[in-house]
């Protein structure tokens, strides 16, 4: 089989990227890891910043840096950042009222601008600040990588499966190339992915979830990455581009990156709270 040019940055982005995130996610002490996702979540922000525009909402950055910059830092206290995200998502819905009251035209007020800025300013900063909190989990570098497991065998499944067998499209208004042959593939590549790298390479202290909740938060990451794909061509769509950027060779931007683990992150940490500190 012959790559294209495209197809061979894409193989080699992914092979360059993969030790690095073993780096930071197993082995890095807590700075280097929180640094490395604190730039992500900016990077991925500021792409999230330009869809909007592109989609032609009224944006105004300073509230989208300000959640971007302030939200996962409220990750960071723990047992109590949820009391903290609550104060500053007020001030983000306060900030998001007052610049379109002051603004150009304060008599054109909508909903539609205010919840676009809210939006922008929480989504990619609130969902991936879940990372933070499963990474201060016992065996939490481990959990990740399963997460990240579940994600991209279920991306890279969906990928070929779809490219060389897809017949039936499912969602020709988002994503024309996703097909219902893709999607299966990718729902069934990535629970079998993901349950190989849990029984066979996380250490077995770790390993205490029982099979039926280890089959459950799998079904449950790998369709809620999907959607999270899903969720990211809609706002592509919208804005009428190919990728979020193009930071990474072959892959788009950050935010073509992490879109699936977006919903997925959430799911992961609420999850292993429950069942593995039960068991």
């Amino acid at each position: 089989m012959v790559l294209s040019k495209e197809h061979l940055k894409r193989v080699i982005s992914a092979l360059i990227l993969i030790p690095i995130v073993l780096l930071f996610t197993l082995w890095s002490y807590t700075p280097p890891f929180a640094i490395v996702l604190y730039f992500i979540i900016l990077l991925a922000s500021y792409e999230m910043i330009i869809l909007a525009k592109k989609a032609g909402e009224e944006i105004y950055p300073l509230i989208a840096w300000f959640g971007a910059i302030i939200i996962p830092l409220a990750f960071h206290f723990d047992e109590f950042w949820a009391p903290i995200f609550a104060s500053v998502f007020t001030v983000i819905v306060f900030l998001s009222f007052l610049a379109k009251l002051f603004g150009k035209n304060p008599a054109e007020f909508s909903f539609r601008s205010v919840s676009s800025n809210i939006f922008v300013a929480v989504l990619v900063p609130f969902f991936l600040s879940f990372i933070w909190l499963i990474r201060n989990l016992e065996g939490g570098g481990w959990w990740i990588l399963l997460l990240l497991a579940a994600i991209w065998v279920s991306d890279i499944c969906a990928y070929y499966v779809g490219k060389n067998f897809g017949r039936h499209r499912i969602t020709p208004n988002i994503s024309p190339k996703k097909t219902l042959e893709g999607f299966i593939a990718g729902f069934i590549g990535g629970i079998l992915g993901a349950g190989a790298f849990y029984y066979f390479l996380i250490p077995s202290e770790y390993t205490t979830l029982k099979s039926w909740q280890l089959a459950i938060l799998l079904v449950d990451l790998v369709i809620a990455g999907i959607f999270g794909d899903l969720f990211e061509s809609l706002l592509k769509r919208n804005a009428g581009v190919k990728d979020s950027g193009n930071v990474i060779p072959g892959h788009g931007g950050m935010l073509d990156r992490i879109d699936s683990i977006l919903f997925a992150a959430p799911i992961a940490y609420i999850y292993l709270k429950i069942f593995f500190h039960i068991n």
